[in-house]
């Protein structure tokens, strides 16, 4: 093993460094604005809305080659959108 190789994994493993992490969360009480009214995030209506987004970054990615950067950015903003809708259906009894 290289020295510089060595000395970049004694780095990363040392554990006087602070580990970079990123932390999601959702806003408590979140509202969104759908046709110029304001409902909570994730309700039924939210929920519709979201649907719809989803569709139109199915269709983005579509327009896409396969292996393309951007056939993979809308696949996983794609991937993510669904995963949450998903659970907030199950919170509302939507199936």
């Amino acid at each position: 093993m290289s020295d510089t190789l060595q000395e970049m994994l004694q780095e990363a493993l040392n554990p006087n460094e602070p580990i970079g992490l990123v932390l999601e969360s959702r806003k408590k009480d979140a509202k969104v604005l759908l046709d110029g009214a304001e409902v909570d995030f994730g309700c039924p209506e939210h929920c519709d809305d979201m649907e719809k987004v989803l569709a139109g970054l199915e269709r983005l990615r579509n327009g896409f080659a396969i292996g393309s950067g951007a056939r993979l950015t809308f696949a996983h903003a794609h991937t993510r959108l669904k995963k949450l809708l998903a659970t907030f259906k199950a919170a509302n009894g939507q199936v």
